[in-house]
């Protein structure tokens, strides 16, 4: 029997699908001898235009980044008339771009590094991995799910490399990578030696520190009972002067600086040798056979 014009029971729904993706709009309807034609239109403002050959319950669309946006709707008709489904919207989510990658860290030991990325796009989650070094293998860290990761220093996290990979429906984008450099006070590995020289030639104090980012510091003092100065220019691992009789029993010593503290060397010595002067000379002897001859 005739039942009258068709009537909606499910209306389409708005799809969010990644760009590259197929996005599928569906209606129902009751009536009988129904036919379909699906439409769309580029925004809510354009008009609509029907669409070749989408004429059953559903209609499929390819996802193209310059479809989002896009609106779709069927009308449904039969011999008594016709009734048109609500529009639903196809959002087309390209994948994320990243904006600002992170930077490398160099913090003092004990406290905290923060790695941060931006990123544009619709939906976007976060992931922050972790490697040990540049030739490690890179992992997921638990719980690192923001745009900016927080790890404080240690001296066995020194050089860890850390980088985000940004996702969304349309895919992933991976940040560029960061270094951290987790800096402890520095460490004297070879200490300097006492120097012993003749008057008028140079002495050399030298030493061997490990840390990051060094500065050095030499100073003296007249002796063991003299108060340290500074001494001006002297100011690389090594540190060279004259010996003289004035400046023999000086001591000296090294303070190497970084971010995270200082390490001073052990107090070493200069002594300055004065040549010896000839006062006498040997005089020729004549002396009888057979008779020990001394010369002085």
């Amino acid at each position: 029997g005739d039942e009258g014009a068709p009537t909606i029971v499910v209306e389409p729904v708005s799809q969010t699908v990644g760009v590259g993706s197929n996005a599928t709009f569906s209606v129902s309807a009751n009536g009988n001898n129904l036919s379909y034609q699906w439409y769309q239109r580029t925004s809510s403002s354009a008009s609509w235009s029907a669409i070749s050959g989408a004429t059953s319950t559903s209609y499929t669309v390819y996802a193209y980044a310059s479809y989002n946006g896009y609106q779709y709707r069927c009308v449904v008709r039969n011999n008594n008339g016709s009734v048109t489904s609500s529009a639903a919207t196809l959002t087309s989510i390209s994948a994320p771009t990243i904006t600002s990658n992170p930077s490398n860290a160099s913090v003092v030991v004990n406290n905290n590094a923060v790695f941060t990325v931006a990123a544009s796009g619709i939906d976007i989650s976060y992931q922050w991995q972790c490697r040990t070094s540049s030739s490690g293998s890179w992992a997921n860290i638990s719980g690192a799910t923001n745009t900016s990761y927080s790890v404080t220093a240690t001296a066995n996290n020194n050089g860890y490399q850390y980088r985000c990979i940004v996702s969304n429906l349309g895919g992933s984008a991976t940040s560029g990578i960061a270094t951290l450099t987790s800096i402890s006070a520095p460490t004297i590995t070879t200490q300097p030696a006492n120097q012993t020289v003749s008057v008028n030639y140079t002495a050399t104090f030298s030493l061997v520190a490990s840390g990051y980012n060094l500065s050095y510091q030499w100073y003296q003092r007249t002796s063991s009972s003299a108060s340290w100065t500074s001494i001006s220019g002297a100011t690389s691992s090594s540190y060279s002067l004259t010996g003289t009789s004035s400046n023999s029993g000086y001591q000296f010593r090294c303070i190497v600086t970084n971010a995270a503290g200082t390490a001073t060397s052990n107090t070493v010595t200069l002594t300055a040798v004065t040549s010896p002067v000839i006062t006498k000379h040997p005089e020729d002897v004549v002396q009888a056979d057979g008779i020990r001859a001394t010369f002085t």
